[in-house]
């Protein structure tokens, strides 16, 4: 009798979910207007890993009745898969219903259950045109998102419709991220990493300092794997500290993690290969140089790149 009224419940539950929703839309439905110039919508692709969700955790939760007994354990795992199903029928309605309106002077964004926020091209005082790094994405896929001083105010991905009318229409209104021209500079990596290496190998440097040095009884497959993760973070270490582009003029200086460094003239640079996270330089067919979207001063040197003429290949892994 319990299960039935929770069962019931939970039904009646996602029944208010779907008529709320179908009533914000038909309150919200953007309204046509002269000066509208596009209304985008998200890629429907998000619906199936969504219907996915909404039958693996639907289907989990009306049957742990099935596998547990126990009263108290079955109401925790009902109500836990039950609110996943309740997401993911969220995350459904969201891709079918939201909407983002571009007019003359603004962009009105409708968000399922939500107030339509309208934002002012005014308002807007930079978007970034970056790499999407969201749980979905596909390789390469980039985002427009746009700030409000240091206030994040919208994120728009690559495959939402109209996206290209938007970020044309924010260049002419001047509002992308411009990157500054510097002649001179150099890319390292970033200060993340930087700490990650260091502290790892010295924590595993003093443990297998305190080990060797206490005589610890430790089966030697243990010492041998200690010993190598030791080394492998100290080649790390050096690489992060060690590893810098340098670039001036005329010349480009590649130092790897032995510090030993290689110079190039800038137009020995014949080809660019982006693949996802990192970008691989070519000197016809010799690979010069791996280098990390996240390393300081990366902008500058694609930049630096695009004044070149440098040639720049996407490669979709």
């Amino acid at each position: 009798m319990t299960q039935a009224i929770f069962y019931s419940i939970a039904i009646v539950l996602i029944l208010l979910l779907l008529l709320a929703s179908y009533w914000w839309h038909l309150k919200n439905l953007p309204p046509a207007s002269e000066d509208v110039i596009y209304t985008m919508d998200l890629a429907h692709r998000y619906l199936f890993w969504a219907i996915l969700c909404i039958i693996f955790y639907g289907v989990i939760a009306f049957t742990v009745n099935l596998i547990i007994e126990e009263m108290e354990q079955w109401i925790v795992l009902f109500l836990m898969f039950y609110l996943f199903m309740l997401g993911a029928i969220y995350f459904c309605i969201y891709v079918i219903f939201w909407r983002c309106v571009i007019r003359i002077d603004s962009l009105t964004f409708y968000t399922p259950l939500l107030p339509p926020k309208e934002i002012k091209f005014h308002e807007i005082t930079l978007v970034k045109y970056m790499d999407n790094e969201t749980l979905l994405h596909t390789p390469n896929e980039k985002v427009l998102v746009g700030y409000r001083k240091h206030k994040k105010i919208f994120f728009i991905e690559e495959n939402t419709k109209g996206f290209p009318i938007l970020y044309d229409l924010l260049l002419q209104y001047k509002k992308m991220e411009r990157i500054p021209v510097i002649e001179e500079f150099a890319v390292t990596c970033p200060r993340s990493d930087v700490m990650r290496g260091v502290f790892s190998f010295l924590g595993f440097a003093m443990l297998t300092v305190l080990v060797l040095w206490k005589h610890v009884e430790l089966e030697l497959p243990y010492l041998i794997i200690l010993i190598a993760m030791t080394l492998l973070f100290l080649f790390e270490m050096l690489r992060v500290l060690l590893w810098k582009i340098t670039v001036d003029y005329q010349k480009i200086s590649i130092r790897n993690f032995l510090g030993i460094t290689r110079t190039y003239a800038l137009h020995e640079i014949t080809r660019i290969e982006e693949r996802g996270s990192y970008i691989l330089l070519y000197s016809a067919k010799k690979k010069l140089a791996k280098i990390a979207k996240d390393s300081n001063h990366f902008p500058y040197l694609m930049e630096r790149f695009q004044r070149e003429d440098v040639l720049i290949q996407r490669i979709l892994k």
